[in-house]
């Protein structure tokens, strides 16, 4: 799945839409895999209209002609979801543009971390059920841009916390959060994300959301060029199972060794993390305890 976040607010979105590369590039992956992700808020800088147009120009590029599936996501202010008519009124004119397009959109909100969002979450992921048939998802934020400060640990702990308040019961958390850590095969086995930063690849870890570390530990070199009949994704799949191998076989002193989650955490790339970018912090950086409400009600206890 390839991401660009600012996607309509792009000043080079006619370049990014008609690159050949691009095209070329999702063309050659599984066709049920051909989807675009990115991010779209409402009320911005870009008018409705403005929105049709890009939508019609995607409608006629190359990149429209090849992606099988559009996956949008419409940032949300909770409080004025719930609260403004001007804003619900805006947000069902956005859903409408996207619906109205022959281009095959799916459609999920997304809410961050802010102050009151706790106490009208669980109304919101309600009404948002009701009236569009899609998913808040809730972020932390603090995760898919580093800047390798002591802030995002702290920040990861904060967000830990409120899971943790909103798990107080445990049924309504698992039968309304959206959730993906708890879902142990998301963004784990035999899978990996990849950001493209100035021109080099990094393997992109998954906390609560993935993460864009453009460091050298997670750089994967660029020597799979002169291998013959280079397979870039055996490449980038067996760089990372050298990762995860090394990551287990470090933990066996660490916390990290006596907890049944190592696997799949090792998938993650996790423990790699906890030891390049929060070096130093000796607690988890996951909310173990919620993650065990997803395990007993769906693996029964059994994730390994």
């Amino acid at each position: 799945m390839i991401g660009p976040t600012d996607f309509y607010g792009a000043q080079n979105l006619e370049e990014i839409i008609n690159n050949q590369r691009l095209a070329d590039a999702i063309s050659m992956m599984p066709e049920d895999n051909r989807n675009i992700q990115h991010n779209c808020s409402i009320l911005g800088s870009l008018s409705e209209k403005d929105i049709e147009g890009k939508i019609k120009a995607i409608e006629n590029s190359m990149l429209g002609e090849v992606v099988e599936a559009w996956d949008v996501q419409i940032a949300l202010d909770l409080n004025r979801l719930m609260n403004d008519q001007v804003y619900l009124d805006a947000l069902d004119e956005r859903v409408e543009t996207f619906k109205n397009s022959s281009l095959n959109f799916e459609i999920s909100m997304a809410t961050n971390i802010v102050q009151g969002v706790e106490d009208i979450l669980f109304p919101a992921i309600e009404f948002v059920r009701a009236r569009y048939e899609t998913v808040i998802e809730v972020l932390p934020s603090v995760v898919r841009s580093f800047n390798h400060s002591a802030k995002h640990g702290d920040k990861l702990f904060e967000w830990n916390d409120m899971l943790t308040r909103l798990a107080a019961d445990p049924h309504k958390f698992k039968n309304k959060f959206h959730f993906l850590q708890g879902d142990v095969s998301h963004k784990a086995f035999h899978y990996s994300v990849v950001s493209i930063y100035h021109g080099d690849m990094y393997l992109s870890p998954f906390i609560y959301e993935n993460a864009q570390i453009h460091t050298d530990d997670f750089k994967v070199d660029n020597s799979w060029l002169w291998l013959p009949d280079a397979d870039i994704v055996d490449y980038i799949l067996n760089k990372k199972n050298e990762i995860v191998n090394s990551q287990i076989e470090k933990s066996s002193e660490k916390e990290c060794g006596s907890c049944k989650y190592l696997n799949i955490c090792a998938n993650r790339m996790v423990p790699m993390i906890m030891d390049t970018v929060f070096d130093g912090r000796k607690e988890c950086i996951l909310n173990k305890d919620v993650i065990g409400l997803y395990d007993d009600e769906v693996y029964h206890g059994n994730s390994y």
